[in-house]
């Protein structure tokens, strides 16, 4: 690469006292300032990243195979603060209302309470490990799209394009079982914590579907936290990501559209194909959970949920900061 000239060195003199948001939109004044950019992209992320976040940050939330150096900084920006909020999100709306799924789980956190900051720190990490296991699923399905194939849109609805499917949800799995090996217990905690969280979005909930329940096939709108239950939600959430409750939550559209997105998928699939992926999930979260032993992470983890239980109990009156929010997806159950 030739040296840069001088208005290109004030440039990257800049770039290292700015947010990252800002780098975003410096892309956009002017073209020449684009190419800059490009151009000393390596350098650029490099220092952004080791000044906006943590070694641990950026080993959790990392894009799997990005295809760029800037991919891979907006992808962590972008997911560690979503992260966040799905976590404050979920605390805050955790064990509302007249809800009794999980009664003795703490929850009804105010987003601004500090008190919280443990167990949405928790749920963060936890976040992040579903983003890899997303991602592993996202690229190996890609990778064996056929030329032509439709590659927009939700993952589990661009799978169906491919025709060998048992053959791709072994290697999926296979894959997650290798990135699942090398957590730590304190993820794995992390990822038991959006498991209760997801428990709760679908507590109460049924979707409206003409199918007959298959047996062998547990559907009844309800997912079920543990990593060893015959439910075909638990493959849907671990397949889509994070980015489906964060659709679901933002608004009352995103909401109806996650709840649509299940019923369809669910719908159209084979009893056997429904069977695969239900085994496929098992499997990868009851690995997952089975990291999870005695010792100072665990008792650690058992003394914040102890604290919680004491004063984070559902119907009490909280400071609310996020207003609006659809958190149950899925039609309540009839009484």
């Amino acid at each position: 690469m030739d040296k840069p000239s001088l208005l290109e060195e004030l440039l990257l003199e800049i770039v290292k006292y700015i947010d990252i948001q800002t780098l975003k939109s410096l892309r956009l004044v002017k073209k020449s300032m684009h190419v800059t950019i490009v151009a000393y992209q390596a350098s650029i992320c490099t220092h952004l990243i080791k000044t906006h976040f943590t070694i641990p940050e950026n080993l959790a939330f990392e894009l799997w195979h990005p295809q760029s150096a800037l991919q891979s900084l907006f992808a962590l920006e972008c997911r560690l603060r979503t992260a966040k909020w799905l976590s404050a999100v979920a605390y805050e709306n955790y064990e509302t209302g007249d809800d009794y799924f999980y009664p003795k789980h703490g929850g009804n956190i105010s987003a601004s309470d500090p008190r919280g900051d443990r167990a949405r720190s928790s749920a963060t990490l936890g976040w992040a490990v579903r983003w890899r296991l997303a991602d592993i699923s996202t690229y190996i399905i890609l990778e064996k799209l056929p030329d032509g194939a439709q590659r927009e849109g939700n993952i589990s609805t661009i799978c169906e394009q491919i025709p060998q499917f048992s053959e791709l949800e072994s290697e999926i799995k296979s894959k997650q079982l290798e990135y699942v090996a090398n957590l730590s217990q304190k993820e794995c905690l992390g990822f038991r914590d959006t498991e209760r969280i997801i428990s709760a979005v679908f507590a109460d909930r049924v979707f409206d579907t003409k199918r007959a329940v298959d047996p062998g096939i547990a559907w009844n709108g309800y997912y079920q936290a543990g990593g060893v239950t015959d439910n075909w939600l638990n493959y849907l959430v671990l397949r889509e990501g994070p980015n489906l409750f964060k659709k679901a939550w933002q608004s009352e559209e995103g909401n109806k559209n996650c709840s649509r997105l299940i019923k369809t998928e669910w719908e159209k699939r084979s009893k056997r194909r429904l069977e695969r992926e239900i085994n496929s999930a098992k499997v990868v979260e009851k690995a997952i959970l089975s990291v999870i032993t005695v010792g100072p992470a665990v008792v650690e983890a058992w003394r914040r949920e102890q604290e919680l239980f004491g004063w984070a109990i559902r119907g009490r009156s909280i400071e609310r900061v996020f207003e609006g929010i659809h958190f149950r997806v899925g039609r309540r159950v009839d009484k």
